[in-house]
C-alpha cells in the first residue's frame, strides 16, 4: 500500500527511471490526485476480507498518532492493536463486523476501516454496539471517510437492534473526541489512573 510522503522507495525521478518505474510513479501520482479530490459519491463501504490485512496492519499505528500517555509503551500498544485487528479480521464472530472504506472502481484504493464488536452494559447487561477501532488513512483525511465509517457502524448496530453505540478514546486525543461529539457521541464514564510508583509518577 502506497502512503503519502513515502512514495515508492525504489523509484527515482522520471529522467533516471526505467520505463516500468516511470509507469509505477505516474500511477502513484495519479492515485494521489484522485485521493485528494475524494467526494462521498466516490467512496464505498464493504465487509473486510483477508486480502485487506496488510492495509489494516499498516494503518494500525495511526491510532497512536495523538501521542499516548507517558506510562504507555507505544511499541506494546502497537503490537496489541495489530494482534487484535488481525484476529478480528481473520476470525470474525457473528456479533462483530469489520468494514472497509475504499474508492470505487476503476482505481480502487483502501481509505480506512472500522472494527465493531458487541459489548454488554455493566449495570443492565443490555447488549450494545461498540466501535472498537476506527482508522482513516492519512491521505484520505478531510474527505468524509471517517463520517462514512461511523455511519456504517451505526447502521450495523441499528440492524442488530441495539439502542446504543459506544467507543473508547484517550482523553488527550482531542481531535478524535471533537469528531465523535460532532457525530452525536456523548461522555458516559471517565476512567482515571493514579501513578503508584516513582518511575510512573515522575513521567
Amino acid at each position: 500500500m502506497l502512503r503519502p510522503n513515502e512514495g515508492l522507495l525504489h523509484i527515482c525521478p522520471y529522467g533516471n527511471a526505467s520505463t516500468d518505474d516511470q509507469f509505477l510513479l505516474k500511477t502513484y501520482l495519479d492515485n494521489m490526485a484522485m485521493i485528494h479530490k475524494l467526494n462521498p459519491e466516490s467512496i464505498q463501504v464493504r465487509r473486510a476480507t483477508a486480502s485487506d490485512l496488510d492495509f489494516v496492519v499498516a494503518q494500525a499505528s495511526r491510532m497512536l498518532d495523538f501521542g499516548p500517555l507517558p506510562w504507555r509503551d507505544e511499541w506494546v500498544m502497537a503490537q496489541t492493536d495489530q494482534r487484535v485487528l488481525t484476529t478480528a479480521l481473520l476470525n470474525p464472530r457473528d456479533d462483530t463486523a469489520f468494514l472497509m472504506a475504499e474508492t470505487i472502481e476503476p482505481n480502487v484504493q483502501p481509505l480506512g476501516f472500522v472494527h465493531l464488536t458487541t459489548h454488554h452494559d455493566y449495570f443492565t447487561g443490555e447488549a450494545h454496539g461498540h466501535m472498537a477501532d476506527i482508522v482513516v488513512a492519512k491521505k484520505a483525511e478531510g474527505h468524509g471517510v471517517g463520517q462514512m465509517l461511523m455511519a456504517a457502524g451505526e447502521a450495523w448496530a441499528r440492524q442488530r437492534g441495539y439502542r446504543l453505540l459506544s467507543l473508547n478514546v484517550f482523553a488527550d486525543n482531542v481531535r478524535a473526541r471533537e469528531v465523535y461529539e460532532r457525530a452525536g457521541f456523548c461522555i458516559d464514564t471517565i476512567k482515571y489512573l493514579k501513578p503508584l510508583t516513582e518511575d510512573v509518577a515522575s513521567l
